[in-house]
């Protein structure tokens, strides 16, 4: 999980929340080279019991993730646009995906354009996470290549209504 900003809620001593605000993205990664995206103005990250219970992205949402048969055969990837993205775990396991009105594309393993195999924003950072609780505390940063860009906000063109 990154982006702009990133708050944490605790309950006691265990994360219950978590709002991921501007360029926000998780990514889970499958192989060296595929990796289940998501991207969107905010995500929210709920916990329950230590564990992930549900994420919810909201404005602009981009997904990208791999769709996969019971015995492990890639079918292909989906790309998807969307306005808000609910993911509900059960286990550590995706169990449900809901969305509203989305506009979609399958497409096959062999045939993944390379502008949709990594969401715009994309970025591993590996080789800066921390590996334990006092981890954290450890100060490593980003090299120059994988940094958050600044993005320009677009000026939304007035309207006005006629008085007639």
């Amino acid at each position: 999980m990154f982006g702009e900003e990133i708050r944490i809620y605790n309950n006691d001593s265990t994360i219950d929340w978590i709002h991921i605000i501007n360029q926000a993205m998780t990514i889970q990664q499958l192989d060296s080279v595929s990796y289940n995206q998501v991207a969107a103005r905010e995500i929210f990250c709920y916990f329950k019991n230590g564990q992930i219970e549900h994420n919810e992205a909201h404005g602009n949402v981009f997904v990208d993730y791999f769709i996969e048969e019971d015995d492990g055969n890639r079918i292909g990837m989906n790309y998807t646009e969307t306005t808000e993205l609910k993911l509900f775990f059960e286990e550590k396991k995706l169990a449900k995906i809901w969305m509203p009105a989305a506009t979609s594309t399958l497409y096959p393993p062999t045939a993944i354009p390379s502008d949709k195999r990594y969401l715009k924003g994309f970025a591993w950072f590996d080789y800066i996470r921390p590996l334990n609780k006092d981890d954290i505390l450890v100060w490593r940063g980003k090299d120059s290549k994988n940094i958050l860009k600044k993005t320009a906000k677009r000026n939304v063109p007035l309207q006005k209504l006629d008085d007639e």
